[in-house]
């Protein structure tokens, strides 16, 4: 049943509510929910949260298309020869495995306090985890399905379309699954260190110092359902697109 998706949000709000209402946590640290919902609805109304999304909203999806891109275009070769994968794996794993706001200040000194800074560090990582996964995607092809597409006729473009990008189609999406809610969370941090005049991460950080702890959570409530959203619609456009995809 559908309705069985409101259970978690819900067995959540009730917890918040009773640790509130009990006062275990003093409201300065934990605003009561309802507290928390109307200073959602003020925002919405007459403040800046509109402007903010759509700052972070910009940011992330353009940090997004530029890691799938590049995904693509180092994962693929990555993928047909072992060779080049074996001598680049080490350099992968090391940038893949730095934190990304330890690359902030690089970014800073590089492009400045623009969006390019912010948008090249969530394009940097993110573009390292999609060409390991294309890598992967394209290392998994079936040969036996190669083979009988061959040995059925199949060559040039119509192999292509028809038995390598659908087999490797897959692993690239799960992939960028992955990346978009990445390149979200790094944005947000980004936004909360690289100085901005609108975002969401600007924002609960700004909220945080002003000890408005109702609009932080607020604002925090904002990003979650937005990952939320951006997440459940590539998995519906995967769905939709990559409806092979398990089979």
């Amino acid at each position: 049943m559908r309705w069985r998706v409101l259970i978690g949000p819900v067995v959540l709000l009730v917890f918040w509510w009773a640790i509130t209402a009990a006062g275990l946590v003093r409201p300065i640290f934990l605003p009561p929910p309802g507290q928390v919902f109307s200073s959602l609805a003020a925002l919405f109304t007459d403040g800046p949260l509109w402007t903010d999304m759509s700052a972070t909203l910009y940011r992330t999806g353009v940090a997004f298309v530029a890691a799938a891109i590049v995904g693509l275009i180092i994962g693929v070769p990555l993928g047909i020869s072992g060779k080049l994968y074996e001598s680049l794996e080490v350099v992968f794993d090391f940038f893949r495995s730095m934190p990304s706001p330890a690359l902030v200040p690089l970014a800073m000194l590089l492009f400045g306090l623009g969006n390019l800074s912010r948008i090249s560090v969530a394009a940097f990582t993110c573009s390292l985890v999609n060409a390991i996964q294309v890598a992967y995607a394209v290392r998994q092809i079936p040969r036996h399905r190669v083979v009988a597409g061959k040995l059925a006729g199949a060559k040039g473009l119509f192999l292509l379309t028809r038995i390598l990008v659908p087999s490797v189609l897959p692993g690239v999406v799960a992939g960028w699954r992955i990346t978009l809610s990445l390149a979200l969370i790094i944005i947000v941090v980004t936004e909360m260190f690289i100085g901005t005049r609108s975002g969401l991460g600007m924002r609960i950080y700004d909220f945080h110092l002003m000890f408005r702890s109702a609009d932080m959570y607020a604002a925090i409530l904002v990003v979650g359902i937005m990952g939320y959203v951006l997440n459940k619609a590539i998995e519906i456009a995967e769905r939709r697109f990559v409806h092979w995809a398990g089979k």
